[in-house]
């Protein structure tokens, strides 16, 4: 899940971050990794035009990257604007198959 949901989001960087600007110098893309506490966060960010992240219409196929990473995330923050856009997702702890495994506090809950 992870990789996929990293591998979007480093997708939708090279297709949309700087299509609207002129290909001078680098188009740079950072990701970041960070372990803790039995979680993986992963940050995407790019210096590209930005996007309004609550402009996701199925009909059209914007967004369709943003839902996917939003589905394959524990947890999706997307901050966008004229500036470029740093995408985070958090991925909780997983069994061999996928499945999340569900802290006992938050299983306490259901």
């Amino acid at each position: 899940d992870a990789s996929l949901a990293m591998s979007e989001a480093i997708n939708n960087v090279v297709l949309h971050a700087y299509r609207d600007r002129p290909a001078v110098g680098a188009a740079p893309i950072s990701v970041r990794i960070w372990v803790r506490d039995a979680t993986v966060e992963i940050l995407v960010a790019d210096r590209g035009g930005g996007f309004s992240p609550g402009d996701r219409a199925p009909a059209t196929g914007l967004g369709a990257g943003l839902r996917l990473i939003d589905a394959l995330a524990d947890e999706t923050q997307v901050l966008s604007n004229s500036r470029g856009t740093i995408v985070v997702m958090r991925f909780g702890p997983r069994l061999s198959d996928g499945r999340r495994i569900i802290p006992a506090e938050e299983d306490d809950r259901r």
